[in-house]
């Protein structure tokens, strides 16, 4: 996977990962009295919003309060639960969409993908208070139709956030690849803790994270090096230790998964390039019961590529917030 595909990679997950506490973020913004349930009735509700208080919206000169990609996460989950779909990330800033989330709707429908930001415009444009209802309208024509030729079709949703929880027993069974990985990483261990200098540093607690996260900041300097082919297979001990680390946090509700491609594609690159979902080929972490997935190795690599202090441990603390109990010796302290 090329640099600028990772880089897309990255983004796409950023977002999913943020998808659920943005979508909390909008009460921030409507009344009190709006429905959060994806109704056309909020839909209407979201645009007077976004008229009121984003007037400016899309303009240089327009304040980020968070409301616009908040409005944009609700408005394309509603989008999807009448067109199914996932969400994708359009790297194309010349394109309609710009360098942003966009929904791909299921691809039976044969719908090109809707940029919810460029949907916003639109709205702002027309000042009507209709556009949104207009677009999910056209949106349940489409399915309509489809679904008079071919009965019994629904629209398939992917899901990607704890915006749609799932039942444990949806999930497939596990591939024999991730028992094989994880099997081999557990034997390298010892060898990878020996490498780093300081074997006892390494334990299976929250509080090792912020070593990890030194560690890495110390040793990689660049994304070139974390990525270069001697990097792999350290890289690939410390993802491990760091999924280890959450899982054994909460072992009731945190869980390895593997998701292979599918056949027909060249690779993980290949399948996200045509599809847009960036968790397959890659062992990842998921969090019952809203199926949050995390990809430790991207988590690293934001490391060395952000290089903020603290921040894995932030955002672990994110992740286990709704798996680990509010007491017990290995809950984390959040830090602002």
């Amino acid at each position: 996977m090329g640099s600028a595909d990772r880089l897309t990679v990255d983004r796409l997950a950023t977002w999913l990962e943020a998808l659920s506490p943005v979508l909390d973020r909008l009460a921030w913004f409507v009344p009190q009295d709006f429905s959060h349930d994806f109704s056309v009735e909020s839909l209407d509700s979201l645009e007077w919003v976004l008229a009121t208080q984003l007037p400016d919206f899309g303009a240089p000169e327009a304040v980020d309060t968070g409301l616009a990609d908040s409005a944009a996460a609700y408005l394309g989950e509603a989008l999807m639960r009448v067109g199914g779909g996932r969400w994708v990330w359009d790297e194309d800033p010349a394109g309609p969409a710009g360098s942003r989330p966009v929904v791909r709707f299921d691809d039976a429908l044969g719908l090109p993908p809707m940029s919810p930001l460029q949907l916003m415009a639109r709205a702002r444009d027309a000042g009507t208070g209709t556009v949104f209802r207009a677009a999910l309208a056209d949106l349940q024509e489409t399915v309509g139709g489809y679904q008079a030729s071919h009965p019994g079709w629904t629209p398939t949703t992917v899901h990607s956030s704890s915006v749609d929880p799932v039942a444990f027993d949806e999930l497939p069974p596990p591939d024999p690849w991730l028992s094989r990985w994880l099997a081999s990483r557990a034997a390298d261990f010892p060898r990878w803790a020996d490498e780093t200098g300081d074997p006892r540093e390494w334990q299976f607690t929250l509080e090792t994270i912020d070593g990890l996260e030194r560690l890495f900041l110390d040793r990689f300097g660049t994304v070139e090096k974390f990525s270069a082919p001697a990097s792999q297979g350290f890289v690939a001990t410390a993802s491990w230790l760091l999924g280890e680390i959450l899982r054994r946090a909460a072992p009731d509700s945190v869980f390895w998964r593997y998701y292979p491609v599918p056949p027909g594609y060249a690779d993980a690159a290949d399948y996200f390039k045509q599809v847009g979902y960036p968790c397959v080929g890659s062992p990842v972490i998921g969090r019952f019961p809203d199926l949050e997935l995390l990809d430790p190795r991207v988590l690293l690599q934001i490391v060395v590529e952000e290089r903020r202090p603290g921040w894995l441990r932030i955002r672990m603390d994110d992740f286990l917030t709704p798996a680990v109990p509010e007491t017990g010796s290995d809950r984390m302290t959040t830090r602002s």
